[in-house]
């Protein structure tokens, strides 16, 4: 706790210079509040309090739809569920797929960041904007041949 007594005052103290005795921590306090400000024009506008009530009143539905014998018996099974998901991903096995999983992700990111990836990610984007061309020239094509008739 001493140490904390310390350690807290002083921090607080640099931070304090920073803040207010260097140009950058002035400027950051002036941007921060003209933020603030336009937060709480944004925030108390009739538009950001009707969406307030709006809002208010979706939640009270909801609740009052969700309020069925369903729903409870959903909610219980949906404990027993996760308390199986976490039954499994403790196990031993599951231990080991987690690392194969890192393995696996290695690879693809290996992969990912082979030059052959790259020219293939090249010409397949090439590809694409070539046939994206082009259907853009025959729908120009169609909608004239439309216009003319």
């Amino acid at each position: 706790l001493q140490t904390w007594m310390k350690v807290v005052p002083t921090s607080l103290n640099n931070v304090g210079t920073l803040l207010w005795d260097t140009e950058a921590g002035q400027t950051l306090g002036e941007k921060a509040g003209h933020l603030a400000e336009n937060i709480v024009d944004m925030g108390s506008s009739e538009v950001s309090r009707q969406c307030c009530i709006d809002a208010t009143i979706s939640l009270i539905k909801l609740a009052e739809a969700l309020h069925t014998p369903e729903i409870k018996s959903l909610l219980d099974q949906c404990a027993v569920g996760a308390c199986r998901v976490v039954d499994v991903l403790s196990s031993g096995k599951a231990k080991q797929v987690w690392f194969d999983v890192s393995d696996a992700l290695w690879a693809a990111i290996e992969v990912g960041s082979d030059d052959a990836t790259v020219v293939l990610l090249a010409e397949g984007c090439a590809q694409v904007c070539f046939a994206l061309e082009r259907e853009r020239e025959s729908l120009k094509e169609r909608r004239r041949r439309c216009t003319a008739t």
